[in-house]
This record gives C-alpha cells, structure tokens and sequence, in this order.
C-alpha cells in the first residue's frame, strides 16, 4: 500500500476515476430543483418556502439519523463497476497501443 505517484514510481503516473456513489445532499437538492420545475411547467403555485434554506433545512431534517451525511451507490454497482473498468482499460488500450483501434480493442483487454 505504498503512495502511486511518481516520486514513488520514478514514472509518470496519471490517475483515472469513476464517481461510483453520489452524497444524499445532493439528491436531496435536486429533487426539490425537479419539483420547482415541475410545479412551474404545470402552472401550480409555488411553495414560498422552497428555496436554499429549505434545502438545508430538509437536509439537516433527513440526515439526522446519519449525523449529517449519507452516501448512495446505485444497486447496480457491481455491474456499472465491471462495465466502468472494461471501458477505461479499452480507451487506454486504444490510446497506448498503436495497433489497437475501435475495431479491435476487445483482443487487447482480455
């Protein structure tokens, strides 16, 4: 479990990500936005109080229980992960490999 970098490495070292999970705030936020833009679209009143400090406020108020932070991964993780993986290892084939291109890449990611 040493440090990838490349003082530790002696080499280059670039470093690819995937957001696999997905804070509960954020959730929170834009299901209020949707329903601001739903309401709108649908000529209801407005509620006045669904603003940012509403937001807050229902974020405090649900996250309670999970002092003050939740993350969220999809059910589905373990597919998306497997499937992310595939396509980060063929992109990086396409780009390294001068004799892999769209067409083939499949032989190179075995």
């Amino acid at each position: 479990g040493g440090e990838l970098s490349e003082k530790a490495l002696g080499c280059p070292v670039l470093a690819l990500g995937v957001p696999t999970v997905v804070d509960s705030a954020a959730i929170i936020g834009g299901t209020l936005a949707a329903l601001r833009e739903y309401w709108s679209k649908n000529g209801a009143a407005l509620p006045p109080d669904l603003d940012d400090g509403a937001r807050i406020f229902a974020e405090k108020r649900l996250l309670a229980d999970f002092h003050g932070s939740l993350s969220v991964t999809p059910r589905e993780i373990d597919g998306l992960i497997e499937r992310m993986s595939k396509l980060l290892a063929a992109a990086i084939a396409v780009a390294l490999h001068p004799a892999c291109d769209e067409h083939n890449y499949h032989d190179f990611i075995k």
